[in-house]
């Protein structure tokens, strides 16, 4: 009978054993599972987060892009407004240079006609003073010669 209890027992212990054995493979197998699953779960946070910042690069790559663009054309703006202004400058200079020109033409004209008008003034006063003195020579001439004849 003690030989059957034992039995019995040893029975039971090696059931209650196995049942213990499986609980654990079965808990193991379940934190397993829940292991993969969060996992699997974390690598999709990942890859998410992954996009993201591959979208955020690819939009700061746009952005710098667009920037230099907006640099580029801000250069060749100011490049032509420079060009515009030289432009500008240098037709002014040149009207500036045809002005003096002409006001030096227009003075030596307008010294050329007083120095013209002064030695026409001094012709017509020699003129004068010939025809005086040819006048007054004649007179005396003729003078002379009343004296003469009345002598």
């Amino acid at each position: 009978a003690a030989a059957e209890r034992a039995a019995k027992e040893s029975a039971e212990q090696a059931k209650l054993e196995e049942e213990r054995m499986e609980r654990v493979k079965a808990e193991e197998e379940a934190a397993a599972k829940l292991r993969a699953v969060r996992e699997k779960e974390e690598a999709a946070a990942a890859a998410v987060r992954a996009e993201r910042e591959r979208e955020e690069a690819a939009a700061a790559k746009m952005r710098a892009e667009r920037e230099a663009h907006e640099k580029e054309a801000a250069k060749a703006k100011a490049q032509r407004e420079k060009e515009e202004a030289d432009a500008v400058a240098a037709k002014a200079k040149r009207e500036k240079e045809d002005a003096e020109a002409k006001a030096a033409r227009a003075k030596a004209e307008e010294e050329a006609r007083l120095t013209a008008v002064a030695k026409m003034k001094r012709d017509e006063e020699e003129a004068a003073k010939a025809a005086k003195e040819r006048a007054e020579a004649l007179r005396l001439e003729e003078e002379a010669a009343v004296k003469a004849a009345a002598d």
